[in-house]
């Protein structure tokens, strides 16, 4: 994981491009409208450069809004965005440089309380259970850029304040809550810290046979967990007994173990990308590949052939109101980014013109 990290922060470390709003001709541009429907792109920015955004899509009209945050607040996020996640009507987005946790109003935008920076380094990914939410960090590094001090903000959403921190492995990245559990992925190890979710206290450290990265539900109630390096793909996670099946293996899954699970189909979609590698110069590069990966839960297997190849995809989503597949280009990290809709089958539907390296999808 140390090496997916400054790969990371090379490809972000790049020429920042002035804020544009663009579309192209398959949608139309107006300010933003706030409707109820559509899916949030979250725009992360170049590492450093405060210059994330959100932009909401609404799939029945075909509108684009950009920039609703800053239109709603009449401010700059002035942030990096590493994640967002809704429940009921808060929006929490975890930003990077600076390390914060902003609140919105899910259906207006508009900022809920000041946003926290005390307790937050580094945070990552959120999940929520009841009126809390729970925010992993990265904590601070040290010159090797190990990450031993790695933990879990639990955070009040009456109050909007940090009041516990959950002490996890290192790398503390994708969390879920299930079975009364909390489930921290620790990417710079091989294992998950289980803590109840009650008590907050440690229940178990969960050894598994790769870097461990993100989690899905299923319409069933299984975990799922995707491994990022050693042994490459996915795994299930008996939430009672804490039991990690063997790997079905995917050797090409990206370095960030992105998926995401479709209810009616029953699938996982994981996005696979070509690795990131040191060339003659000591320069980290890429070979600007992707994939989209299906993993059918019923059989337990996944397809012979991606569902869709193309540049390096740098988030996806699945919506399954309209079931559709949303992925995102980085465009090369240089400059505003799209995201790409496909059908279900991997036809691509629609092209949306968005900010600067989008790379997670919500929907509302």
């Amino acid at each position: 994981m140390q090496l997916n990290l400054s790969a990371k922060l090379s490809a972000l470390l790049l020429l920042v491009l002035p804020f544009i709003t663009s579309c192209n001709d398959e949608v139309s541009v107006e300010a933003p409208e706030y409707d109820l429907d559509g899916v949030i792109i979250a725009n992360a920015g170049n590492y450093g450069s405060g210059n994330g955004s959100l932009d909401l899509y609404n799939e029945s009209t075909g509108v684009l809004s950009r920039g609703v945050f800053e239109s709603a607040n009449g401010r700059q996020l002035a942030a990096g965005i590493e994640s967002v996640g809704l429940k009921d009507s808060i929006g929490l987005i975890q930003c990077n440089a600076a390390d914060k946790v902003e609140f919105f109003h899910a259906e207006t935008f508009k900022t809920l309380a000041a946003p926290i920076a005390e307790g937050i380094v580094k945070p990552r990914y959120v999940a929520f259970n009841g009126d809390f939410a729970y925010v992993t960090c990265w904590g601070k590094n040290t010159p090797e850029w190990t990450l031993p001090d790695s933990y879990v903000a639990k955070i009040s959403l009456n109050d909007f304040k940090v009041v516990k921190e959950l002490k996890t492995g290192e790398g503390a990245e994708g969390i879920a809550v299930s079975d009364g559990k909390i489930f921290v992925a620790n990417s710079y190890e091989t294992s998950v810290s289980v803590f109840d979710v009650l008590t907050d206290q440690l229940i178990e450290k969960i050894e598994v046979k790769g870097k461990p990265q993100h989690f899905v539900k299923d319409r069933e109630g299984g975990l799922w967990l995707s491994l990022s390096e050693i042994e490459k793909g996915i795994v299930s996670i008996n939430t009672s007994s804490l039991e990690v099946s063997d790997v079905y293996e995917q050797g090409q899954i990206g370095s960030d173990g992105a998926m995401a699970y479709s209810i009616e189909q029953h699938k996982i979609y994981l996005l696979g990308a070509s690795p990131w590698y040191q060339d003659d110069s000591g320069e980290w590069v890429n070979d600007n590949e992707g994939w989209i990966f299906e993993f059918d839960l019923n059989s337990k297997q996944f397809a012979d052939q991606p569902i869709v190849a193309g540049p390096t995809f740098y988030g996806l989503g699945f919506d399954d109101e309209n079931q559709k597949l949303y992925l995102s280009d980085p465009k090369g990290f240089v400059g505003n980014g799209q995201a790409l809709i496909y059908d279900v089958f991997g036809e691509k539907e629609k092209s949306l013109d968005v900010g600067m390296n989008p790379f997670h999808f919500v929907f509302r």
